[in-house]
């Protein structure tokens, strides 16, 4: 993986780290509450890992959050109301999204499991206006609605059907009223 550092005139790269196999998916989030961003990523070989980050474009440690499965996707958002950055990923071996809560010192515990997801496509946001940050996945002519209980726990899928097939999924708001609960869902298909 490399890092671009900007120094207002040019890029210049830097190698942050070699993974086998390469990685799916990446975020940015301080995770352990120390004001730094650290990277979240998911790689072939060891899963779902942390490099946390040291503020100057430097990496000190890497630690290994969940072993290797066959995750393909990852969002960073609290979804159990305690402010802290968690950790949903998709496991496409076991069509299920994976909530892991952040202790705050960057240490993870796997809360939650959404079984029988769409597929490894999701979004996360609060889609129902109550607070809670919650789930949608979807695949080719559906979409499946996941409404968070505000402690890392859902209720039962609510399916949305469409008609057409689904590459990515996003939660946004889409017409600027600052609420988008209502029209939170875009995708390409």
């Amino acid at each position: 993986m490399e890092l671009f550092l900007n120094d207002g005139a040019a890029f210049s790269a830097r190698l942050v780290g070699e993974f086998n196999g390469g990685s799916y998916d990446l975020a940015l989030a301080d995770v352990n509450d120390d004001a730094r961003l650290d990277v979240v990523m998911i790689t072939y070989e060891n899963g779902i890992i942390v490099l946390f980050g040291e503020g100057n474009g430097n990496f000190s440690e890497r630690a290994i959050i969940l072993p290797a499965s066959d995750f393909r996707a990852l969002r960073i958002d609290d979804m159990n109301g305690d402010r802290r950055p968690d950790i949903l990923a998709s496991d496409n071996a076991t069509r299920s999204i994976v909530l892991l809560t952040n202790s705050g010192e960057g240490k993870f515990q796997k809360w939650a499991e959404i079984h029988q997801v769409l597929s490894g496509v999701f979004a996360n946001g609060d889609l129902d206006g109550d607070g809670n940050n919650d789930v949608a996945s979807g695949e080719e002519g559906r979409i499946a609605l996941y409404l968070s209980n505000g402690k890392g726990t859902f209720q039962k899928e609510r399916i949305l059907p469409l008609g057409s097939s689904i590459y990515d999924l996003e939660a946004r708001d889409l017409d600027g009223d600052d609420d988008y609960q209502r029209d939170s869902l875009s995708f390409d298909g």
